[in-house]
Formats: structure tokens, C-alpha cells, sequence
């Protein structure tokens, strides 16, 4: 695509320089930051870099709607001038999926090599085709659908084998920090983490009690509009029949699909449903699962380490013989260490839940941008950051997308996110827990407060 025309040598030489500053620019969206394709604004405001700051946006837009298809230019300019060629592509030439850029007689060329879009995207299978595309520009033309805009009340099943020990929220982290008084019920009533872990949680949890066509029932004549099911919490256990995740209620504890079988429910209702989805990286990779490999500081087991060190060989001749525990434990790391693989799998089971269900609703407990959690004296050892900013465009394009395929062409879906900065209020519905705003909003919100504990 030729997006700049020769206007005489000094408008050319000008051209050519805003060019290069979005050359430049581009070329620092790595491979492992194309999940969002997010166009990375220059350093300083002068009309001249807000001009190549539009020029960005043109060229990511472009590249993205015309990957399919077009063949890359690439040959040309080399054979023009390998030299500038080198420099303009150093870190991305020879990778897959990327953004090829380079310049010629005052023309910006740009192709997407290899095998387009899909191939920036981290999800499995055919990835649904639609009008929005995995980064913020193209997300701000969603609108919110009209029944989220007129439903007033909800109802949120946060529901997980936390619930078993009834002993409040974070209970699958705190359980495992010497001290905390979650930490001491468990060892007084199901005995040291070493021996009795998390795992053991989820294999008590059989919800033999649970009618989800009364309790729904219920709520409706209460005034709910729709019911939102939590699918995965920050222990890494995952409340539907996850394909991705053997830890899973179908498999472990109550041997049924719960997030499936409060969808079904809810629909007959003639309500909508949602899911929430609190597994997100640095929630669970960073604040949870690192105190499993601890051990206590103190007593008479101090330096045994707790359960979250096992592997398979460890559970011959138990409940759980055959089950790889660092499935739900995570490989033993410290905390802000990079966590890819984890990545990989929270997208994978993120798709499964979206494709399984088709939720109306998919809530997330994390953020739109970089948050840092310094904890407190209920939840001690964080200093984590949080957010997901550069998973979320890629997430919101296939839901979005894939929810139109399920409506024939209608946008029936929402997603919510938290701490979203003002410029994509409009892509997606904010999220407020336990709070509100502080002034009307011209978009639809949501808070949610809980009766209880969170659990």
C-alpha cells in the first residue's frame, strides 16, 4: 500500500522522515506483544509525530483488514536498498506473524508476512471472522447492546471450592501463609498444608445439595435480569468441563459441568448469562500460586515443604493418582517471573469457556491497564502488578466477533473489565467492585457487592 506521494524533495524528505518514526515505532511490537497490537505513541507531541502517529494508525488498520491476500512487497525494497531494509526490520524479519516495514523514494510499503492475522492470535482452531480486529482502535467502534443498557440487577454465583471451608475469600492463598487465620483453621481442621493442600479443597467440594433450577427460579422472582457464574477463581481451578485444564469440576469433586448446567438453567428462565473469569496471569501466576511452594517458618514442621512441590509420582495409591498436580499448581517459580506457557493456557481455556457457553456476559477481576498490588495485612507478600492490557484486545476481538456469528449479525455480548483508561471507556463496560463512579456515565457500568465474603 502506498500511503505517501512524492510533493517535491523537501515534502518528500518530510514524508520520509515521519516514516521513519513510524517505522521505528512499529517495529517495537514484538512478537510478544502482538496479542494486543496497541500503536506505541512517540515520545514527544510536536504536529509532526502526531502526524506520524496518525500515519501508525493508518498502517496497523490497514495491514490488519488486508492481511489476507496480499503478498509482501519485501523483494523490492531490499533489492532498492538492503542497507536501510537491515535497519529498518532488526528484530522482526525473520519472525513469524510480523509486521514488515520499509521505505522507498519517499513510499511507506507494508505487508503482513506469513500467515496473517490468525497467526497473531494465541487461541486454537478457526478463529472466528467479524468486523472487530485485536487492537484498541478497531474495539471502539462496539457499542453496548440494549438489553445490558436496560438490565438493572444481577445476580453473580461466585461459587468454588473455596466455599467448602467457608472461611472467607483467598482462602486458596492464605491457607498456605503461616499466620493468617485461614492458614491456622486449616491446620486445625484439615491438617498441614504439606499433607492436605488445595487440591484436597476441590476434591471435598460435591455440591450435593445444589438445585440451580430453584435457586435461578428464585432469582428471577427477585428481579434478576441475568445470573453470572464464576468459571475460574485465582486458585486455578476451572468450574466447567475445561479441555484445557484437568482440574476441573468435572473431573475433581462434583463431577459435573457447573458453569454448563447454571447456563441451561438461566436460559430456560429466559435470562441472560455471564461468566467471570478471575484466572488471569499475574493474579494467578504471581499472587497465588507462588506460596504453594513454600513451607512454614516456625513449629515442629517448619521447612517441610507444602504440597504445591508434587508432581505425579507423588499421588500413587492416592485419590488423585494419575493427575499431574503442578496442573493446578503451577510450575514452582518465584513471583513477576515471565510466565508464557501460563499465558498460552489462560487464552486456550478463556476460548473454551467463551465457546462452550457463549456467555452474554464475560467479566474479568483484572484491569485494562498495568496496576500495581501492594496487598495488606489480609493479604501479605503481594507486590505484584496486575492487568491484562495487552491480552485484552486480542480476547475482546474473538468474543466480540464470535458472539455476532452467534446472534446472525447482532452484537449481543459484554465484557467488563476494571481500572480502563478514559480513551476506550467506549470498547467495553467498565467494572466497579464494591464502588461506583462519581458523576453520571453516558455508557452503562457495573458494580457488583457481595451479601457475605467473597466466597
Amino acid at each position: 500500500m502506498e500511503t505517501m506521494k512524492h510533493q517535491g524533495h523537501e515534502g518528500s524528505r518530510r514524508k520520509v522522515s515521519e516514516a521513519r518514526t513510524c517505522a521505528g515505532v512499529a517495529i517495537k511490537l514484538t512478537v510478544t506483544k502482538y496479542a494486543g497490537l496497541q500503536r506505541k505513541l512517540p515520545a514527544k507531541n510536536s504536529s509532526d509525530e502526531r502526524r506520524a502517529n496518525d500515519l501508525i494508525r493508518l498502517i496497523l488498520t490497514w495491514a490488519l483488514t488486508n492481511a489476507r491476500g496480499n503478498k509482501c512487497r519485501q523483494g523490492s525494497a531490499e533489492k532498492s536498498n538492503p542497507e536501510r531494509w537491515r535497519r529498518v526490520g532488526k528484530g522482526t524479519r525473520n519472525c513469524e506473524s510480523s509486521l514488515v516495514f520499509a521505505w522507498r523514494s519517499g513510499c511507506v510499503w507494508v505487508c503482513w508476512s506469513f500467515q496473517g492475522i490468525e497467526r497473531i492470535c494465541l487461541f486454537g482452531g478457526e478463529i472466528p471472522k467479524g468486523p472487530f480486529l485485536p487492537f484498541w482502535e478497531s474495539l471502539k467502534s462496539y457499542r453496548c447492546p440494549d438489553w445490558f443498557r436496560d438490565a438493572k440487577f444481577g445476580i453473580w454465583a461466585h461459587w468454588s471450592p473455596q466455599c467448602v471451608p467457608e472461611q472467607g475469600d483467598w482462602y486458596a492463598r492464605n491457607m498456605y501463609i503461616q499466620g493468617q487465620a485461614q492458614n491456622e483453621y486449616h491446620v486445625k481442621r484439615y491438617g498441614h498444608p504439606s499433607r492436605f493442600g488445595y487440591k484436597e479443597i476441590c476434591h471435598l467440594w460435591k455440591a450435593e445439595r445444589w438445585d440451580p433450577e430453584g435457586l435461578v427460579s428464585l432469582y428471577k422472582r427477585a428481579g434478576a435480569e441475568y445470573l453470572v457464574a464464576l468459571a475460574t477463581h485465582h486458585d486455578n481451578f476451572d468450574c466447567w468441563n475445561s479441555k484445557h485444564q484437568p482440574w476441573n469440576c468435572v473431573n475433581v469433586g462434583p463431577k459435573r459441568d457447573m458453569v454448563g448446567t447454571w447456563a441451561k438453567a438461566v436460559r430456560s428462565n429466559g435470562m441472560r448469562f455471564g461468566v467471570s473469569y478471575h484466572g488471569t496471569p499475574h493474579r494467578t501466576w504471581d499472587e497465588f500460586l507462588p506460596v504453594r511452594y513454600k513451607s512454614d517458618a516456625t513449629g515442629p514442621l517448619a521447612g517441610v515443604p507444602y504440597d504445591g512441590l508434587q508432581t505425579i509420582p507423588d499421588g500413587k495409591g492416592k485419590w488423585w493418582e494419575g493427575m499431574d498436580p503442578r496442573m493446578l499448581n503451577g510450575t514452582p517459580h518465584l513471583k513477576n517471573t515471565p510466565c508464557p506457557e501460563f499465558v498460552q493456557q489462560f487464552l486456550l481455556r478463556v476460548q473454551d469457556v467463551i465457546d462452550s457457553d457463549s456467555p452474554d456476559i464475560l467479566n474479568f477481576d483484572d484491569g485494562a491497564q498495568f496496576t500495581f498490588d501492594g496487598g495488606g495485612p489480609f493479604a501479605p507478600d503481594l507486590g505484584v502488578w496486575l492487568g491484562i492490557p495487552d491480552l485484552a484486545p486480542q480476547i475482546m476481538a474473538y468474543y466480540y466477533n464470535k458472539n455476532v456469528q452467534a446472534h446472525r449479525g447482532r452484537l449481543e455480548g459484554v465484557v467488563d473489565l476494571k481500572e480502563v483508561p478514559e480513551p476506550i471507556w467506549g470498547a467495553l463496560t467498565r467494572d466497579f467492585e464494591m464502588s461506583m463512579t462519581d458523576r453520571l456515565q453516558e455508557q452503562p457500568w457495573q458494580t457488583e457487592a457481595c451479601i457475605g465474603h467473597w466466597h
